[in-house]
């Protein structure tokens, strides 16, 4: 078609403003497209799988998002999206409905193949739990944060079980038709290819602020997915409640129940777990405060393949404190790999005022802890909890430029003034402590607390197989207060290079009971082992072993400055392991060929004896006998008679023994008695002793040690 320019529709006036308004609808359209593309990326997308029930989205402005509809059974409401995600700045409110009850807790899937990303703030109206399933992944920002009063879970799993076979998925292309889902659920199940859960979201001490990944009082929040990740400066927060973070692997499935403390989590079923890794300057807390109205810390759980709280720079706290009430309980379990470094990584459950510490439990095959520490920590009149740690290799790795530093590489159990310090037991197959790694109770960050503010030490056990102390390393238990117990057993223990193990005390207190059984035990280069003490007696030590070796400079101390000095008891097993390995025999054993009948061949033979060790006989066998020494020679020595053939006859007759003649019998004169001069054996066997010596006659020739030396220097006086 052709257009004349002198068409009244397109005159030469008029045909530039079309062309500018055409232009100008073009660039709105494009910016309508871009802002739809933005607010896209922000907004959550409704998929179409609840039908009549689908999800609805709504801007409000000022960008709050409203999120209503869904699918209500019950106190179950149930979501569905394609896509799911919260802009920077953004927050997204879910809604209770408005024509039923409030619901209890929102279930929202994501069925679509992208990860969630949460860049701002997550919002639910009334006390609603709230579950976020997501298989692709769920990363949460710098900025992230939750606006919710209830419990909150977020899981890259496959399906949210309610009881075989019905689930909420996000595999609905596979999904078999349920029910109505009207229960509690059961389980979380994750998929073949479970995605990961990551956050950056930054906290404050402040949970009222929402700041972080924050709960108020007495909520769970769960992160469990495929590898859990905190990055650095990340913050998660609740009081008196539960954390749970799990790295779990493919087709495992975790069991699920609520009640009053919350949701609880069940990982006996699982065999595969991922990696979950603590950056710099992270948190994790479970504090009460006096200002609660719970006195309960929160129990944090951490579960996975490897678990890793490494630094770069800043330091890394996981705790659970209690100012006057029980602290909750901190546990660490991987399959693999627990590892803690560099520095200043802390995980501690603390006590306060009337309070009572919460325990550490830890369980791997491997924990390596480099300038790090795992520690409980009581003060005032509060109770310390208590550590409990099964692997098959621990690891403490001190600093040993910086002794002062509570985190120079220790497991502790601590307690300051008034304070009772928890119990330490270590089970393993191998312990190692070395540059100042120590693994104590009662010390209360190395030795930054004068030992006036020290309170009383628990008790610390160790059982293992094999126990390395080298370099400064330390087990000890100090106290100022009470008894702090040190009971181990081993297979072998070393200390080298100033090591010790130690149940010290301080002011009146009495050193504590070193208890060690163990079957071989070294202690080289000044090490130590000492219940010492000041103003109280010195304690105990008690040493079972079959070998003991201790250098000049290594000491066994039980001193007391002031009072009385303790004790030190050493046992050896009753059996001998040569003689238990030599087989029993009921017949005599004949000894002739055990015996030389050559007494003074010894030199001529080249035949030598060697002595290790001190005390005993003398170490060499030619070092003169000392007067106090008796020995009898049982052989008469006329198979030796060609060895004097070449000395005079005046040698050989000084060298003769004599016997007694008519000796006379011992007498006392007014039944009082007299000194023995002598003694004669009888023919029917009897001893005689005798109140003057006898005359004596020439009757064989018995060799004594002294006349060997003497005949073989004679002999060789004779060839030169």
């Amino acid at each position: 078609m052709t257009i004349s320019q002198k068409s009244p529709f397109f005159s030469q006036d008029v045909m530039p403003i079309a062309l500018n308004r055409t232009a100008s609808l073009i660039a709105l359209i494009i910016m309508m497209l871009i802002d739809s593309y933005n607010l896209a990326k922000g907004l959550p997308l409704p998929d179409t799988t609840l039908g009549g029930e689908s999800s609805v989205v709504s801007n409000q402005g000022n960008q709050v998002i409203n999120v209503e509809g869904g699918a209500i059974r019950e106190t179950n409401l149930f979501h569905s999206f394609e896509t799911f995600n919260i802009g920077i700045g953004q927050e997204i409110r879910f809604l209770q409905p408005t024509d039923t009850a409030p619901v209890s807790v929102m279930f929202t899937r994501v069925t679509g193949n992208d990860p969630s990303r949460i860049r701002g703030s997550l919002r639910v109206d009334g006390n609603a739990d709230f579950f976020l399933i997501n298989p692709n992944g769920i990363l949460f920002g710098q900025d992230a944060r939750l606006n919710i009063n209830g419990s909150f879970i977020a899981t890259t799993a496959e399906r949210i079980l309610f009881g075989a076979p019905f689930a909420f998925q996000s595999d609905v292309a596979n999904a078999i038709p349920a029910p109505l889902l009207i229960s509690s659920p059961t389980g979380i199940q994750m998929g073949d290819s479970p995605g990961t859960i990551s956050t950056r979201s930054r906290g404050t001490e402040n949970i009222d602020q929402g700041l972080g990944l924050a709960l108020p009082l007495g909520q769970t929040l769960g992160l469990i997915g495929g590898d859990v990740i905190l990055r650095p400066d990340s913050n998660i927060q609740v009081e008196s409640g539960r954390i749970e973070l799990a790295a779990v692997g493919s087709d495992q499935i975790i069991l699920l129940s609520s009640g009053k403390t919350g949701w609880r989590f069940d990982f006996d079923s699982v065999d595969r777990f991922q990696d979950l890794t603590i950056k710099e300057e992270s948190s994790i807390a479970g504090d009460s405060f006096a200002s609660s109205t719970s006195s309960r810390s929160s129990a944090i759980s951490l579960r996975g393949r490897n678990i890793r709280i490494t630094e770069a720079e800043g330091s890394s706290n996981i705790g659970s404190n209690s100012t006057d009430g029980e602290g909750g309980t901190l546990t660490l379990i991987a399959t693999e790999l627990i590892e803690l470094g560099n520095e200043v990584t802390l995980v501690q459950a603390a006590s306060t005022s009337d309070g009572e510490g919460g325990d550490i439990r830890i369980h791997t095959p491997r924990l390596l802890i480099d300038r790090a520490a795992i520690t409980t920590q009581s003060s005032d009149n509060g109770l310390g909890g208590d550590i409990d740690i099964e692997a098959d290799l621990v690891l403490i790795n001190g600093n040993i430029d910086d002794t002062l530093s509570r985190e120079r590489g220790r497991i502790s159990a601590d307690a300051k003034a008034g304070s009772q310090a928890g119990s330490l037991t270590l089970n393993a197959e191998t312990l190692i402590l070395r540059n100042s790694g120590q693994l104590d109770s009662g010390l209360v960050e190395g030795q930054l607390v004068p030992e006036s503010e020290r309170g009383a030490a628990g008790n610390i056990d160790v059982n293992v197989s094999s126990v390395f102390l080298d370099n400064s390393a330390q087990i000890a238990a100090a106290t100022t207060g009470g008894r702090g117990n040190i009971n181990l057993n081993a297979d072998l223990l070393i200390l080298n290079n100033d090591s010790s193990i130690t149940a010290s005390a301080t002011e009146k207190a009495s050193g504590g009971n070193v208890l060690i059984d163990t079957d071989i035990i070294t202690a080289l280069n000044g090490s130590e082992i000492s219940s010492s003490a000041i103003g109280g007696d010195g304690g105990r030590i008690e040493i079972t072993t079959e070998g003991l070796v201790f250098s000049p400079s290594s000491t066994l101390d039980v001193s007391s400055q002031f009072g009385n000095d303790g004790t030190i008891e050493l046992f050896t097993p009753d059996s001998n392991p040569v003689e238990d390995s030599l087989e029993e025999s009921d017949q005599p054993l004949d000894i002739t060929d055990l015996v030389s009948t050559e007494s003074c061949t010894t030199r001529r033979d080249g035949s030598s004896f060697y002595m290790v060790g001190r005390g005993g006989i003398r170490e060499s066998p030619l070092d003169p006998l000392p007067p106090y020494l008796m020995w009898e020679d049982w052989e008469t020595a006329d198979a030796m008679m060609h060895l004097f053939d070449d000395l005079p006859s005046e040698a050989t007759t000084a060298l003769q023994p004599t016997a007694l003649v008519n000796p006379p019998v011992l007498q006392t004169k007014e039944n009082r008695p007299v000194e023995t001069q002598g003694w004669m054996r009888q023919e029917d066997g009897t001893v005689v002793l005798l109140s003057q010596s006898a005359t004596p006659s020439p009757q064989g020739l018995l060799l004594h040690p002294h006349d060997c030396q003497l005949l073989q220097e004679g002999l060789r006086g004779d060839r030169s």
